[in-house]
């Protein structure tokens, strides 16, 4: 017989924020806020423009806290990209830090400042 777990202390972002006791396995027990979606325009299963709804099944990335059991929050990114040629679609989740995470927001507005005062 397999009963649920004991309950872990939620970070304040938790979407779930009731300690996870429903969970049969302490792996089970993490911590994730809010998805928010970034939809890439450029790709070639892109929606049509202007999107009306953020679709998780659409190209682009998801970012979310998360903290695994017993372990450090970071932040997750999830990069997605269905292709005709199954081996080229992407489907991978990454970690960093909050401190990675700020250094690569930093850099894509350093690029697109770059993009834009050339006139592009």
């Amino acid at each position: 017989m397999t009963t649920a777990a004991e309950t872990v202390h939620c970070e304040p972002w938790c979407v779930d924020g009731d300690g996870h006791q429903r969970e049969h396995y302490r792996r089970d027990q993490w911590c994730q806020g809010e998805i928010i979606k970034v939809v890439f325009g450029l790709e070639d299963l892109a929606p049509a423009l202007p999107i009306a709804t953020v679709d998780l099944s659409e190209p682009g990335i998801s970012v979310y806290p998360r903290r695994d059991w017993h372990g450090l929050p970071y932040v997750a990114l999830n990069v997605y990209r269905e292709h005709s040629n199954e081996f080229l679609a992407i489907d991978t989740d990454l970690r960093v830090t909050a401190a990675e995470a700020r250094e690569l927001a930093a850099a894509l507005v350093d690029v697109a400042n770059v993009i834009e005062e050339a006139g592009g």
